[in-house]
């Protein structure tokens, strides 16, 4: 059986490199994993959000914080989200 493991991708004004990135982190093949990719969005009023909205193929699933609160809170934020066993940022 697979270990389900999560990463997790704060993400703050990342509009001009956040599809790359997920694409760099979905090509790594780790044949012993389930990997899951969440962005964990620290809701500033960036265009991230409309761009994995056009592209949702290079991460599992998305969250958005309501307002600001730097990275540390989309960080705590993605923790408390994870379906991995394991996860890293």
């Amino acid at each position: 059986m697979l270990k389900n493991v999560t990463i997790l991708m704060p993400a703050y004004s990342e509009d001009a490199t956040i599809i790359q990135l997920l694409k760099k982190v979905k090509a790594v093949s780790v044949e012993v994993f389930a990997l899951e990719v969440l962005v964990s969005d620290d809701g500033p009023s960036d265009r991230k959000m409309e761009l994995l909205d056009l592209r949702p193929d290079p991460y599992t699933r998305s969250i958005k914080r309501p307002r600001n609160g730097v990275r540390g809170a989309a960080v705590i934020d993605g923790l408390s989200e994870t379906g991995g066993q394991d996860g890293g940022y």
